[in-house]
């Protein structure tokens, strides 16, 4: 019987399985652990999940869906998903019941629906284990109220996890750098993902932990940061070529493919040239030339926002910055050195990342349910403070 840990997260997907006394990423059919949270839904009633859905989000938008967690377990007037209706092509529609439906060449499908989509080929991943699961752990945001919980615990159980427990995601990524914590310490957990940023301060000691305050924007993250290279790549075009590539859903669908792209570029290089002509035929032959110090610019408010958020849950926790002990970053977004920078100069001290912030809620949901089912320190349990 397998132990089993799930980050199902915004924009990508991670497992991790319990192996050899300790957690081990799988890969998915593509050969990649990061697995994109896409589902494409094809003619002929097929239906892509991943790497090669998300390459559809530029050829059939209103048939691919992504960024489905922002709205589980939400109704149509919550503003989460009045947010998520003005800022994406897909449709959607109010049901009966209040609870938002995507339309879809598939019919009307409710984001539980699309989310356990999403989980079932999690099962079939290679090294999945067989048979029932001894404990399988899904990892929840701590901004999520019970009705967000249950749904996606309905969408896993609807993807075949007959068993699954919840952790919360912040302790997640302190889990695996606990040999490093001696003593208690004020822990600051910095998590800025694809769709959502937050920020916990957990009280920790040993295997024991207490959320002291936290606080999420269910509207901050790589989403919003590849929307904000996208107007920047619109407003370059629209000023040098006299074109709008926002005036069409398709065009601007391929807008923001090509803007998550550059993005990944821009964590690793100082500048990236985008084929305009990928995104618009129209413009054959045309390249631009984007600068991380321009990106920097573009995403500024994007990364002070988070900051703000900060001061709130600081201030909720009764803590002034500098009685934090440890910063831990999460999320792939903390890859951005425009992030890296300013969360150290916030703190006043390096953030941890060494450990991979986009694997790190993985790896910690695998142990904590390896610790649970008793599988390590001689049976130990993982208990809250």
């Amino acid at each position: 019987m397998g132990i089993v840990g799930i980050d199902f997260g915004t924009s990508t997907t991670l497992v991790a399985v319990w192996k050899q006394g300790k957690p081990q990423l799988l890969r998915d059919s593509d050969g990649l652990e990061l697995t994109p949270s896409v589902v494409a839904y094809l003619p002929g009633d097929r239906v892509q999940v991943g790497a090669r859905a998300a390459l559809r989000r530029g050829i059939d938008p209103e048939n691919t869906l992504y960024s489905v967690k922002r709205i589980a377990g939400r109704r149509w007037f919550d503003q989460e998903v009045v947010d998520f209706r003005e800022s994406t092509p897909m449709k959607l529609e109010r049901g009966g019941d209040g609870v938002p439906r995507f339309i879809t060449r598939k019919g009307q499908l409710l984001p539980v629906d699309v989310i356990a989509h999403q989980l079932s080929v999690v099962r079939h991943y290679a090294g999945f284990p067989a048979g029932e699961l001894k404990n399988a752990v899904l990892c929840v945001p701590p901004s999520y109220g019970p009705e967000q919980v249950l749904s996606l615990c309905n969408a896993a159980r609807k993807a075949g996890f007959n068993r699954v427990g919840t952790i919360d995601e912040p302790y997640a990524a302190v889990v695996p750098y606990l040999e490093r914590l001696s003593g208690e310490r004020n822990v600051a957990v910095y998590d800025l993902g694809g769709g959502t940023f937050d920020l916990a301060v957990l009280r920790v000691r040993g295997l024991s932990h207490r959320v002291i305050a936290s606080g999420g924007d269910p509207y901050l993250g790589g989403d919003d940061v590849d929307h904000a290279l996208a107007n920047l790549i619109a407003n370059r075009v629209l000023q040098e070529h006299r074109w709008d590539l926002r005036g069409e859903r398709s065009i601007f669908a391929r807008l923001l493919v090509a803007a998550e792209k550059a993005k990944l570029a821009l964590s690793l290089q100082p500048s990236v040239t985008v084929r305009l002509d990928i995104i618009d035929p129209t413009l054959a032959g045309k390249t631009l030339e984007i600068g991380r110090e321009a990106f920097d610019r573009a995403i500024h408010e994007l990364v002070q926002r988070s900051f703000a958020l900060c001061d709130e849950v600081l201030l909720e926790a009764g803590l002034p910055v500098q009685a934090i002990d440890d910063v831990i970053l999460a999320g792939g977004s903390t890859y951005l050195p425009a992030v890296r920078a300013a969360v150290e100069s916030y703190f006043g001290k390096r953030p941890l990342y060494d450990l991979a912030p986009d694997r790190t809620v993985a790896q910690g949901a695998c142990i904590s349910a390896a610790l649970q089912a008793g599988e390590m320190h001689g049976g130990a349990r993982v208990v809250p403070a």
